[in-house]
C-alpha cells in the first residue's frame, strides 16, 4: 500500500525575534539565539542603569518600630488637628522646601511646642522637669522631633540629583540640615536637664546642667522600663540608628562632623554630654 506523503506547514508567525521567540515550529538554536538576544538586550541596559544610580539609590531601611509608628500617626494627627499650617520658613530665605509637605507643617507644629516647652521652663524655674506640664510639653515636642527628622531622612532620596546623601543633610542651601536636629534637639533639651537663667556675657535664656552637675536620679529615668524618658531615650537612638542607615557615619563626619556629635547614642553607664558640639546657624 503506497504511503501518503505529508507536507510541513510552515509558520505563519511573521517576527519570530521579538513576537514569538519560542515558536515551536523554529529550530533549537534559533529559540536558545532569541532568548539571548533578549537577556542581553534587556541585561545591559539594566545593569549600566544600576552602576549610574547606585551612588543615589535608596537604602535598603527596615520599617519603623512600633513606636516609632506610633509617634508618625500622633504626628500626622497633630497636622490634621491644626488650626494653621506654613511651608517651612527658617532662615535663610531661599531654603529649599521639602518634597513631603508633612515637613514643612510639623516645623511649624515643633517651633510652636518648642517656644511654649521654653516657656514653661522659664515659668517654673526651681526643678522645672520635676513638673508635669513641663514633661507633657517635652513628650509633644520629643514626638514631633522624631517625625520631622525620620522624614527628612525619608526625604533624601528626592534631593540626590546633584548631591550625596551626606552632602543633603549638610548643604546649608537645604532645609534638610535645619529638621536633621529637631529629633536631637528635643532629646537634648530634655536629657540635659535645660533651665532658664540668666548670665554674665550669655544673658538671659536656656542653659543645659554639665556633666558633673546632673542628677543620676533625673538621668536614671531615661533607662527604666515604663517611664516616659524611656521612650525618648529609644526614639532617640532609633533615630540615630536610622541616620547611619542612610549615610556612612565617615562620609558625613567628612562633611560636617557636628551631625555625627550630636547624633552619638545615648546608653546607660555612658556620660551624655547635652552639647557636643556647636550647628549650624
Amino acid at each position: 500500500m503506497r504511503s501518503r506523503r505529508t507536507n510541513n506547514v510552515d509558520c505563519l508567525h511573521s517576527n519570530h525575534l521579538f513576537l514569538q521567540p519560542l515558536c515551536h515550529k523554529q529550530a533549537l538554536l534559533r529559540k536558545i539565539g532569541n532568548v539571548v538576544f533578549h537577556i542581553l538586550t534587556l541585561g545591559i541596559p539594566l545593569a549600566i542603569y544600576r552602576v549610574i544610580s547606585c551612588r543615589y539609590c535608596r537604602p535598603a531601611v527596615p520599617p519603623y518600630s512600633a513606636l516609632g509608628q506610633e509617634v508618625l500617626e500622633f504626628a500626622r494627627k497633630s497636622i490634621k488637628q491644626a488650626k494653621s499650617a506654613y511651608q517651612f520658613g527658617r532662615e535663610p530665605s531661599k531654603t529649599h522646601q521639602p518634597i513631603n509637605r508633612e515637613i514643612a507643617y510639623l516645623t511649624t507644629l515643633w517651633n510652636e511646642a518648642d517656644q511654649k516647652l521654653k516657656d514653661l521652663i522659664k515659668q517654673h524655674r526651681t526643678d522645672p522637669w520635676s513638673r508635669p506640664q513641663v514633661v507633657e510639653a517635652a513628650d509633644v515636642c520629643m514626638k514631633l522631633g522624631y517625625a520631622i527628622s525620620n522624614l527628612t531622612l525619608d526625604d533624601l532620596p528626592a534631593f540626590t540629583a546633584k548631591h550625596t546623601f551626606a552632602l543633603a543633610l549638610t548643604k546649608q542651601d537645604s532645609y534638610r540640615y535645619r529638621t536633621f536636629y529637631y529629633c536631637t534637639n528635643a532629646y537634648h533639651h530634655a536629657r540635659g536637664e535645660a533651665f532658664w537663667d540668666k548670665r554674665r556675657h550669655y544673658g538671659e535664656g536656656i542653659f543645659f546642667k554639665t556633666i558633673s552637675e546632673a542628677s543620676e536620679a533625673y538621668a536614671s529615668r531615661f533607662y527604666q522600663e515604663g517611664t516616659v524618658q524611656r521612650s525618648w531615650n529609644t526614639l532617640y537612638n532609633e533615630y540615630c540608628d536610622r541616620v547611619r542607615l542612610y549615610v556612612k557615619e565617615e562620609d558625613l563626619s567628612k562633611a560636617d562632623g557636628r551631625h555625627v556629635n550630636w547624633t552619638q547614642k545615648d546608653t546607660e553607664g555612658q556620660a551624655f554630654n547635652p552639647v557636643p558640639d556647636t550647628q549650624p546657624t
